[in-house]
């Protein structure tokens, strides 16, 4: 028996105008198939996945996850979660401004040490980022999905950001975030946690370099 709620498909386009979980069944022969469910997303989430470091070469506790809030506006995302092979819940209050980064790191003061950068939350309360790849999801505090990444070590995945020291890096804030293609690998030995992947040239400050002359003699 068809649910009151369900739709007929007479074989029309369905249109998709926003974030939609559609979910289908075929009766056949009186008897009904299991369900087969799929996502679509409309548009680029304004917070989302930008960097992750899950295989630093030769110390776990480097590991981090970076979000960007691509609004002008500040998002509160108190009560908010990362999930997947790392659980963590943001506490309360906790906002990212406008066009900024937030950080989660495996362990804040070990990446301070590190890299010099010292505004990460965390630790994650739960697991390790994979060296194999798998699934993160950002979920909102009304359980809504509003970023996803499920990574990988190979296939379309860019394979350098796996135990050489760099991050996986999202080429541009722009970029749909769950497509291989718009991933990299860092420029720099441990990433760019709370900062632009591949900031613009001519925005990096003037790099001087030292020439040393040495002289053989026999």
């Amino acid at each position: 028996e068809k649910e009151p709620s369900a739709q007929v498909y007479h074989g029309s386009p369905i249109v998709v105008t926003e974030d939609t979980l559609i979910r289908a069944r075929t009766l056949e022969r009186g008897a009904w198939s299991d369900l087969s469910e799929s996502g679509y997303v409309t548009s680029i989430a304004p917070l989302a996945l930008t960097e992750i470091m899950y295989n630093p070469a030769g110390d776990e506790t480097l590991e981090f996850v970076e979000l960007y809030n691509e609004n002008a506006t500040n998002i509160d995302v108190s009560g908010w979660s990362i999930e997947g092979g790392i659980n963590y819940t943001f506490p309360d209050p906790t906002v990212i401004d406008g066009r900024s980064y937030l950080v989660v790191a495996a362990d804040p003061m070990a990446l301070g040490i590190s890299g010099g950068f010292s505004d990460a939350l965390g630790p994650f309360s739960q697991g390790q980022l994979s060296n194999g790849g798998e699934e993160l999801r950002l979920i909102t505090h009304a359980g809504r999905r509003m970023s996803r990444v499920d990574y990988d070590d190979g296939g379309d995945w860019p394979v350098g950001a796996d135990g050489s020291g760099v991050s996986l890096s999202r080429t541009s804030v722009h970029t749909n975030c769950e497509l291989p293609e718009s991933w990299s690998v860092s420029n720099q030995v441990g990433g760019t946690p709370g900062a632009d992947n591949f900031p613009d040239p001519s925005m990096l400050p003037p790099v001087t370099f030292t020439y040393v002359s040495l002289l053989y003699t026999s």
